[in-house]
């Protein structure tokens, strides 16, 4: 069954690929001809593709990567955090971690003063060992947030599937993340088992164990923000 394929075709020109499908699945095919980077790793048996090709915690103004982490990591455990903050320059694509439907869009922050806290946003409604959840990419670009959908030919609207691996949006700097105080521009990914327009009323999961990887908090600062163990399949 064909599910996901992808590969570089530049040495094999003349040849034909085919498939025969056998019931009504969505999915993506990427066929690379050398010019353009590779999808983020995917993790088969765990069933997750990281946002980013590159992963790292980006570490706040202070410099600490464990206050990028979930939970009271900030203000000396007097605040908590609601994601996990990974490096990503602005306008750095960014992809589906899991399949599911675009449960919410946010694009018309344009980093300024009036920004709200997340900014632009992406927000897949998946499925995960039968729980529904919700996965957040925040701090979103301020002039082009939303890719297009290789379904539609359009950028993403709500309600619209999307397949794990798709490029879904892009990186920025808006939101709380517009600031000269925030030097490592950044994904803020947040994970959630309900959403709210009110973003205060949602409650937030740790999302760490949702990517493909691991982050050793313990020793976060000694490993300047690495994550470990990722998959590639």
């Amino acid at each position: 069954m064909f599910v996901r394929w992808s590969g570089d075709l530049i040495s094999h020109k003349q040849e034909r690929v085919s498939f025969i499908a056998t019931k009504n699945i969505h999915a993506t095919g990427y066929f690379y001809d050398g010019s353009l980077d590779a999808v983020p790793c995917w993790d088969k048996i765990k069933g997750v593709m990281n946002p980013l090709r590159n992963m790292s915690v980006a570490a706040t103004k202070s410099g600490s990567f464990y206050a990028g982490t979930y939970g009271y990591t900030r203000n000396a455990g007097k605040k908590k955090h609601a994601g996990l903050d990974l490096n990503a320059s602005p306008g750095t694509p960014m992809f589906a971690m899991y399949s599911g439907i675009v449960h919410y869009l946010e694009t018309r922050c344009k980093g300024t003063s009036e920004d709200r806290d997340y900014g632009n946003e992406f927000v897949i409604q998946t499925v995960i060992n039968s729980d529904t959840l919700y996965i957040q990419y925040a701090h979103l670009d301020a002039t082009t947030p939303i890719a297009i959908n290789p379904e539609t030919q359009e950028t993403y609207k709500e309600g619209d599937h999307v397949s794990i691996g798709d490029l879904i949006c892009y990186s920025g700097k808006t939101g709380n993340a517009r600031g000269t105080d925030v030097p490592n521009k950044h994904l803020h990914l947040g994970v959630s088992t309900d959403w709210k327009k009110d973003h205060r009323k949602i409650s937030w999961i740790d999302p760490l164990p949702y990517i493909n990887g691991t982050v050793n908090v313990d020793s976060i600062e000694n490993n300047h923000g690495r994550v470990n163990s990722i998959k590639c399949d």
